[in-house]
């Protein structure tokens, strides 16, 4: 990925975290390793009845690019 790329992870349900129990995480070219993948790990508390639904954005040289909705997309108004 080129280095001016950034990559927005944003959870949007409630209850839900990233694995550092932030909402919220930027990527840049650093953070994927040598095959270009990049993991990460969603907490989901057994009591919440929502998925972990969450997004990606892509912004390059600080311009959003792009943005993938991702976890239960079935309530997302097209």
């Amino acid at each position: 990925m080129p280095d001016s790329v950034e990559v927005q992870i944003k959870v949007i349900v409630g209850g839900v975290t990233l694995d550092d129990y932030t909402l919220e995480r930027w990527l840049t070219n650093a953070a994927y390793n040598e095959i270009g993948e990049y993991n990460f790990r969603l907490f989901h508390p057994n009591a919440e009845q929502a998925s972990t639904c969450h997004t990606f954005k892509l912004y390059q040289d600080g311009v959003f690019v792009g943005e993938s909705f991702n976890g239960d997309q079935n309530d997302f108004e097209e």
